[in-house]
């Protein structure tokens, strides 16, 4: 069952900046970089932190950049899921196939949110609920 967007969530969603996106992926063309995130990233494995005090103390240009680098992450881990949804059907495990299945589907909204310039993160980790977040300032 899902629930329609609030207010505040519309606004966000209508702040969101392909641009920025864009950006932060075209510091990749033709760069030699081991890592999606610089050293010294606030959130160098690309988990933005779920306390809300502590979310709100990563710099904005992190954050965009965090939302930049999962666009293509999760592009990517949709594949991988979806390839073992269908390995999963030819071994004739159709629950695991819909399970798998699902979670492509999930990984590949996720990538397009992203791609848009949408972050969707757990606020904390009791809460029943996404918060959206945007990236709203061009680089």
């Amino acid at each position: 069952m899902s629930t329609p967007l609030g207010a505040a969530d519309k606004a966000t969603v209508a702040l969101a900046n392909t641009s920025s996106v864009l950006a932060v992926l075209a510091g990749f063309s033709g760069a030699a970089r081991p890592f999606w995130l610089l050293p010294g990233h606030a959130c160098p494995n690309g988990n933005l932190p779920t306390d809300v005090r502590d979310f709100d103390g990563v710099p904005t240009q992190d954050i965009i950049e965090v939302i930049a680098v999962r666009g293509p992450l999760h592009a990517i881990d949709g594949w991988s899921y979806f390839s073992r949804s269908l390995s999963a059907l030819l071994s004739g495990d159709p629950h695991a196939a819909r399970h798998l299945a699902y979670y492509a589907e999930l990984r590949a909204s996720l990538s397009i949110l992203a791609s848009t310039g949408i972050g969707v993160r757990i606020p904390t980790k009791a809460a029943r609920y996404s918060k959206l977040i945007a990236a709203t300032l061009p680089i």
